[in-house]
């Protein structure tokens, strides 16, 4: 069942995006491309990942969803063992004003690479 959700994930989540940015409105971003995201992540997609993240870091997104993003670009450089991108994704997420559960995440993060 858990496959089925995830092919389902795989197939529409694409088109939705896309649909969403050719009437240039994001009415389920960012939560649609998260779940995209975290789909992507179990079948190891990392480059489709970082051009999903790219295009959602175009967005006004709010300083959670955009800690929340950097994280896992950064989770994402990491599976592709590209620590100097890492790091600076993770810079970005600290450098957020506001404090979140993700910022807090980057920052875990960010102290065991520079250990």
């Amino acid at each position: 069942n858990d496959h089925n959700m995830q092919t389902t994930i795989l197939t529409y989540a694409p088109k939705a995006i896309d649909y969403q940015n050719f009437k240039g409105i994001n009415l389920f971003s960012p939560n649609l491309e998260f779940i995209y995201l975290d789909a992507l992540t179990k079948i190891n997609k990392n480059e489709e990942s970082l051009a999903v993240l790219t295009d959602l870091l175009k967005l006004k997104l709010s300083d959670e969803d955009r800690a929340r993003a950097l994280y896992i670009q950064a989770l994402t450089y990491e599976r592709m063992q590209n620590v100097q991108a890492e790091k600076e994704s993770l810079k970005q997420c600290l450098e957020i004003k506001s404090a979140s559960n993700w910022q807090n995440l980057c920052k875990s993060k960010n102290q065991i690479l520079n250990q």
